[in-house]
Parts: structure tokens; sequence; C-alpha cells
């Protein structure tokens, strides 16, 4: 079952799998402006780069590629342990802006330092509220729940080779896999999906990304692709009669492909192609659903 992690939530996830271009077309960077400005008329940013301990130098690029855009309101919070998710001046930076995006770096330092902070509260009060909330490489793969932290793409078909932890669950029971095409990864959810075939897979390509509208639809932007795995049809994996280190077997496991202008239901687990038009004012809030709130080696 896919668990939303808020109730009712209004804001956008824009999931990024890596090296966004932040120089030139500026593409993915300028439709989370665009989403921002939809809503509020402006785009006020908060740069959260607790995965790096290059905030300064990375804190400084994103300033550059927000301000070509035209954004002049872009702040960097100061993230360098977990005391600083308690800081006042962090917490008020995040009350005020309409997006927040996680940087780049290690998952498990993001993880750590701002898991159950006040901090994270008011992370997700803003994206209840309609902000936006994105990730990139790290950062993006700990937007999902569970999180993979550790794991080699070319022993991924080797039992236990991948590593879970807790992610942020602004999405429940998605994991989130990154720079997913360049280094080969589908190994990684394929594992992840035999173990656990109710949850989704997701592998994004670099400089691209993908949109999670509160519908619970996502899109596909970007000059890459985006892989769906769906294990809920598997019919047979051989994964619980082998050691740890032996191959693994899955039968009849769903891969969609997603380029830009694609969309997928999380819900219905269903595919759309650009020439089909999605009407989200046929979706309603099912109450079956469960809502939960819930909190690179790259």
């Amino acid at each position: 079952m896919l668990i939303r992690n808020h109730l009712m939530a209004t804001g956008k996830l824009v999931i990024i799998g890596g090296a966004e271009d932040r120089s030139s077309g500026l593409k993915i960077l300028r439709k989370i402006v665009d989403l921002a400005r939809e809503v509020d008329n402006y785009a006020k940013i908060a740069i959260v780069p607790a995965a790096t301990r290059m905030r300064k130098e990375l804190g400084n690029e994103y300033i550059d590629a927000f301000r070509n855009i035209g954004v002049e309101s872009i702040e960097v919070l100061r993230i360098e342990r977990r005391e600083d998710a308690y800081n006042e001046r962090e917490i008020k930076l995040v009350k005020e802006a309409n997006v927040i995006l996680f940087t780049g770096g290690d998952q498990l330092r993001l993880t750590d330092f701002i898991q159950d902070t006040p901090l994270k509260e008011i992370i997700c009060k803003r994206y209840i509220d309609g902000a936006i909330i994105a990730g990139t490489s790290a950062g993006a793969a700990a937007l999902g729940n569970p999180m993979i932290y550790a794991g080699l793409a070319d022993k991924g078909l080797l039992k236990d080779s991948i590593r879970l932890t807790q992610g942020l669950g602004f999405i429940e029971n998605v994991v989130i896999d990154t720079h997913f095409i360049e280094r080969g990864r589908i190994s990684r959810l394929l594992q992840i999906i035999a173990k656990n075939p109710l949850l989704i897979g997701v592998g994004l390509g670099e400089n691209t990304a993908i949109i999670l509208y509160p519908e619970y639809y996502i899109e596909s932007i970007g000059e890459g692709s985006a892989i769906i795995v769906d294990g809920q049809n598997m019919s047979w994996t051989n994964i619980h009669n082998i050691k740890e280190g032996e191959p693994i077997s899955l039968e009849n496991v769903i891969l969609h492909v997603l380029v830009e202008d694609c969309k997928y239901d999380l819900k219905l687990r269903t595919f759309f192609s650009p020439e089909i038009k999605l009407e989200t004012s046929v979706y309603e809030v099912d109450s079956s659903f469960v809502y939960a709130e819930s909190e690179e080696n790259l």
C-alpha cells in the first residue's frame, strides 16, 4: 500500500536524478520556480546543503543559478551538524520559503542531521501548506522511504548487497535511486523490489526529474529517462531461498520508462504517454489509503 506522508498536502515534490543543469538552460530549476510562482506569484528559496561538506561552494552555485532565472530571494541554511537543525535562523528561513531544495552529497548525513528535528517538522508543515520540496542526487534519494544508502550496481543482483534505511518520508513506500542510467543501477532497484514487491522503485537519470503532484501522479521532465520498477505482479523470486551473496532471480516484474511529458499514476500504477491527457479533475482523495507523518554515498 502506498502511503502519503501528509494528509491532503498541497505542495509538490520535485525529485531530481542529479547533475541538473545549473548554468545554461536551467530547465529543471526554472520549472521549480514556475511551480512556486503558480501558487504565490513569487519564489523564495531555501537551499538545504546538509548532505554535503561543501556548503558554501554548492550554495553559491545555486544562488547564481536561481539569480540567472530572476529569483532574488535565496538563502542557504547552515546545517553542518544535527544541532543546527534546532537553530532559530534556519527554522525562520524555511518558514518563509516556498521552495526548499535539498542538495546532493551523502543521504545518510542529510537524514542524520535533520530527521526528527524542529527543522524537519517545519519543512513538512510547509509541504502541507503548498511549498515546493525539491531534492537532487542524495537530496532526492532521501525524499522517499525506504532509502538506499549503499550498494554497488555491479553486485546489485547478489542477495543482501543493497542497504536500506529510513528516508525523510515525503513519499512512503517509494524508493528512489539517482544517477540511475549513467551508473547502471537497475540491479539495485530489482533487488529491493524482489524483497519488497509492493514498493515502487523510481530510478532517475541525470538532468532528469519527476514532479509529484498532490493528486498522486508523477510527470517527467528533463533530458533523460525516469524508470519505474513495479513488482506488484511478480510471480516468482528465489530471494527467500538463497544465501547472502548468491544471485537473485525474478519473474514478471513491470518496467516503465518515462521521458519528458510522460506521466505515471502511483495509485493506479498506470503509465500515461504524452498523447494521453490525464484529467486531474477526476481525482478524489481515496480514504482507503493510509496517511501518516514520518521523517550519498553516491
